[in-house]
């Protein structure tokens, strides 16, 4: 059977888009979008400057925005699991970054993020607040982030228990947590979160301490009954969660694992 001009015309105008997305298919140009952090040229050009030429600037004021807290990596390869998982927040980002000499900005404000960023200057990884001061103390030294004295409530480390965890983890020991800590308590709240409205929605109850936690570490909040007894922080990590006070820490695994926690009668 014949086709006329105008018909077999036709069918070729109609196939053609079918042949074209087929053909970015098979060359992987059809891939799903995915989000890519963006240089921030403008901030990297500051830093840049800071860094090589001297002096001190609040990073505020370099980096503009309404932000309350900062998250900086400087890694071989960050992912963004890690990421949202620490900043508590999605971030569009790619699935791993790993640009060398680079580091990622992530701005927030309470549990909200402002914008994420990468610049081209190594810096501190580290959570900084919307007052941290950058000091050039000469090329190539990495600049330094210095933190103002916190004037009202803070959380303060607990040395005698990191001291206590450390000896354990050295002889691959266990122990009933509540033997380390003392106090009088019925549950421990422990986390990583970074702002004190975080911390308040996990414990459920008001916490004394800074708007802006910027140390690395777990915090500990514990409570009796309604009341919470105290709060601290460890420079050490342990696992998320709330633990009665039966629980269990198990350092046999030794150095360089965490010590793992088991909670016979976990509250409900």
């Amino acid at each position: 059977m014949k086709l006329g001009g105008k018909v077999l015309w036709g069918l070729v105008l109609v196939a053609l888009p079918v042949l074209v997305v087929a053909g970015l298919l098979v060359f992987g140009i059809g891939k799903p979008w995915q989000a890519r952090l963006e240089q921030d040229r403008e901030l990297s050009t500051r830093l840049n400057e800071l860094w090589h030429s001297g002096g001190t600037a609040s990073l505020g004021e370099l980096a503009g925005g309404d932000w309350d807290r900062v998250h900086i990596y400087q890694q071989e390869v960050l992912g963004r699991d890690q990421v949202e998982r620490e900043v508590g927040a999605p971030v569009p980002m790619e699935d791993t970054f790993d640009r060398r000499g680079a580091s990622v900005l992530v701005f927030m404000k309470g549990v909200e993020l402002q914008r994420a960023v990468w610049v081209d200057v190594p810096l501190l990884s580290g959570v900084y607040t919307a007052a941290v001061t950058l000091t050039a103390p000469g090329y190539p030294k990495y600049l330094e982030f210095n933190e103002p004295e916190p004037t009202g409530p803070h959380l303060v480390a607990d040395t005698e228990l990191e001291a206590k965890l450390r000896e354990l983890v050295r002889t691959r020991g266990t122990s009933l947590l509540r033997d380390l800590t003392g106090g009088d308590w019925d549950r421990v709240y422990i986390l990583t979160a970074n702002t004190r409205a975080r911390v308040e929605e996990f414990v459920g109850a008001p916490v004394e301490m800074e708007p802006v936690f910027t140390h690395q570490g777990s915090i500990l909040v514990f409570r009796d009954g309604d009341a919470v007894q105290r709060a601290s922080f460890i420079p050490g990590f342990l696992p998320q969660g709330i633990y009665s006070s039966a629980v269990r820490v198990d350092a046999t695994a030794g150095m360089p694992k965490n010590p793992t926690l088991s909670d016979p009668t976990p509250p409900k």
